[in-house]
């Protein structure tokens, strides 16, 4: 099947203007969606501009395989009638040329909360929370997903402010027909201690497929100056084809992506009175 998995950035990124608050865009929803199906079709047309002998419709044939399902295991899958409708009718084309399998595709979403009680100008608690629509195409067993989180303070007067990493990790829940079956804490890792951490997404842990998950951070004012509001960016890297990928956290901010892809932004940020603008 595939043997060359890396993270393309599956666009789920929550950007943060660094160095002053007025900068950020509060017009943005707090949620973003993304389809899979927009990011195969990305993915392959770099694939076959860069590697033009390396591409064996190999996104196709998952397409095929899933549409050959019987239309029970799609339900359970979370298809409805109409998406397996669409499924069912691909018959092989190009998946660029067939659009409708954006509407029969997953979709994995994310959203940033957080609450007063666990907000204050000393210490914030915040979370993430991203989601699958329907169990994805690239799902099984040995393939892990990735995400990245990264932060920066400003303080009371918006002048930028280091608030330190207290802790970080995942809670990962898993599905097999549409029930919970399973959840599994991970504990990210560090990229430093003011700005970034990963965590790792098994996609199936042998019990069922990782669908929903919450990462959560807890940081704190270093200094005497207290924090006014931290600026969050998540992305979601998504595993497919190709070679290696990582994520980088160049000293200008961001999250970085090698290679890089297309992205989309929303701008949020969290106040230490815990509402998220």
């Amino acid at each position: 099947m595939l043997k060359k998995l890396f993270y393309v950035l599956t666009s789920l990124c929550l950007l943060f203007a660094i160095f002053n608050c007025s900068t950020y865009a509060n017009d943005t929803p707090n949620e973003v969606q993304i389809s899979e199906y927009d990011q195969l079709v990305a993915e392959k047309k770099e694939l076959k501009s860069t590697r033009a002998n390396s591409y064996s419709n190999e996104y196709e044939k998952l397409y095929l395989e899933r549409a050959s399902l019987d239309k029970k295991i799609l339900k359970e899958y979370g298809y409805t009638d109409e998406e397996i409708r669409i499924l069912k009718n691909y018959k092989g084309e190009p998946i660029e040329n067939y659009p409708a399998l954006s509407r029969a595709s997953a979709t994995v979403s994310a959203k940033v909360r957080a609450y007063k009680g666990e907000c204050s100008p000393e210490k914030m608690k915040i979370y993430v929370d991203w989601s699958w629509s329907k169990i994805p195409l690239l799902c099984g067993p040995g393939i892990t997903d990735r995400v990245a989180i990264r932060w920066k303070g400003v303080d009371v007067n918006g002048h930028a402010l280091e608030v330190a990493h207290v802790s970080s990790s995942a809670t990962i829940s898993y599905f097999h027909n549409n029930k919970k079956v399973n959840e599994r804490k991970v504990t990210s890792t560090l990229k430093d201690v003011y700005c970034a951490a990963e965590t790792p997404v098994l996609m199936d842990n042998g019990h069922g497929t990782a669908l929903k998950g919450t990462q959560q951070i807890t940081l704190e004012k270093t200094g005497r100056y207290k924090i006014g509001e931290v600026g969050i960016q998540f992305v979601y890297g998504h595993a497919t084809l190709t070679g290696g990928i990582s994520f980088g956290y160049p000293s200008s901010g961001g999250i970085s992506l090698s290679p890089s892809h297309k992205e989309t932004y929303v701008s949020k940020r969290v106040t230490s009175a815990g509402t998220v603008k």
